[in-house]
């Protein structure tokens, strides 16, 4: 699939993002769904915890929000959630496309009938 101008090279990089960013997805659904999740002993939890004390007094870690956990049923629906995100948006630029291709045909089309149409005339004068 060749690029015709910068709007179809565009969407082409577009449609290339998208299917490249559905197959991670797909893959990490995938890992989620069929594998066991790393969980976090107490010990290390009970350190991290002393540890975000202790920064938080000393201000020596940047960020101002916690990261929030998540249940493995909910990992696996949010993988599957942005790989189906992926897919939309990799058919909506193939559709985008498509379509600049078609007005790019017809209006070709148009322009060799009216070329034939004004040859025919200036033949018949």
């Amino acid at each position: 699939m060749e690029a015709r101008g910068a709007s179809e090279f565009i969407l082409i990089d577009q449609m290339t993002q998208a299917y490249v960013m559905q197959l991670h997805w797909m893959e990490e659904a995938m890992r989620r769904a069929q594998g066991e999740p790393r969980i976090e002993s107490y010990d290390y939890r009970e350190w991290k915890e002393h540890r975000r004390a202790q920064a938080k007094a000393n201000q020596w870690e940047t960020g101002h929000w916690d990261v929030p956990y998540q249940r493995e049923a909910e990992a696996v629906e949010q993988a599957f959630r942005i790989a189906e995100l992926c897919t939309k948006s990799f058919q909506r630029a193939a559709r985008q496309l498509a379509n600049i291709r078609l007005v790019r045909a017809k209006t070709a089309r148009d322009r060799r009938r009216d070329r034939a149409r004004m040859l025919k005339a200036v033949k018949v004068a």
